[in-house]
């Protein structure tokens, strides 16, 4: 039995518009399970827990977030209204791509 293509391509918005917090997670419990850290305990290891910590304001991070989150949904509205494999390909792509650019950003902190 074959997949039809347009469940396919809405799997697109379905990633995108939690791709934020699914990146952060993922990632924060790949780092933790590699340090040999149990990932089931509390910890503040989460990406904006570790830029507030590199002197980001909750303001400046709750904004990033926000803007983040509006892009990502606007890319997943593009993936539904063009409903075609490689217009979905190239917005995750862009999707991933801001999404470890913020990553990134609050990993770095504010600079001094």
């Amino acid at each position: 039995m074959q997949i039809p293509k347009l469940v396919l391509i809405a799997c697109a918005a379905a990633i995108l518009l939690p791709l934020y917090y699914l990146s952060d997670t993922a990632l924060t419990l790949a780092r933790r399970a590699r340090a040999r850290e149990p990932i089931w305990q509390a910890h503040r290891s989460h990406f904006y827990q570790r830029a507030t910590d590199n002197g980001l304001t909750v303001n400046a991070i709750v904004l990033r977030v926000f803007l983040i989150n509006s892009a990502l949904g606007a890319l997943a509205l593009i993936t539904v209204l063009w409903p075609h494999a490689g217009v979905s390909a190239l917005a995750l792509a862009v999707g991933i791509v801001l999404v470890g650019i913020l990553l990134a950003s609050f990993v770095r902190g504010r600079k001094i």
